[in-house]
C-alpha cells in the first residue's frame, strides 16, 4: 500500500473512531481479510484513542493541581 492510500484509511479510522465508533468496529471486522486497509483503519483508531487518554490525563492533572493549590512555577521545598 502506498503512503497516500495508508494516510487516507488512517484518517478514516481516526474520523470514524471519533464520530462513529460502532460503525468502525463493524468495518474493522469486515475488513479483516484486507490487512492493509484494516491496519490503516486500526492505526487511525489507535491514534485517536491515544489522544483521548492524553487529554484525560491533562485534565486530571490540572484538577489535582487546583485541588492541592499548586500553581505554575511553584516548587515545593524538600
Amino acid at each position: 500500500m502506498d503512503f497516500n492510500r495508508f494516510l487516507k484509511f488512517f484518517n478514516y479510522g481516526y474520523f470514524l473512531s471519533k464520530y462513529e465508533p460502532k460503525f468502525l468496529k463493524t468495518l474493522l471486522k469486515v475488513t479483516e481479510s484486507a490487512s492493509d486497509i484494516n491496519d490503516s483503519l486500526s492505526a487511525g483508531k489507535s491514534q485517536y484513542n491515544k489522544e483521548q487518554v492524553l487529554e484525560k490525563l491533562k485534565s486530571v492533572s490540572k484538577t489535582a493541581q487546583k485541588e492541592k493549590g499548586i500553581e505554575k512555577g511553584f516548587e515545593p521545598e524538600i
